[in-house]
């Protein structure tokens, strides 16, 4: 794992976690587990996902959701211009 707060880490653990919450119909529970990946760092492919993810569907329309989206998404493209073009 990356030491490096930008530098996104390999694994998916608590994104996984926030989909099965979701689909679980835990929202607060996949709320702070989506928090909690973007926070550790996932792949930028998967932060530009997280709308469109059927897994969190039931999240949709949610405020927090929303603003996790938006982080998300200026996250990945804080990742992206820092990474070389191979990754």
């Amino acid at each position: 794992m990356s030491s490096d707060p930008i530098i996104p880490k390999q694994d998916s653990t608590e994104y996984n976690l926030a989909c099965n919450a979701a689909l679980r119909g835990r929202k607060d529970g996949a709320i702070a587990f989506l928090e909690q990946a973007i926070e550790d760092g996932m792949r930028p492919t998967d932060m530009l996902n997280i709308q469109q993810d059927d897994d969190l569907k039931s999240l949709r329309g949610d405020p927090c959701f929303d603003a996790i989206v938006k982080a998300a998404r200026e996250r990945a493209a804080a990742v992206t211009a820092v990474l070389p073009a191979s990754e």
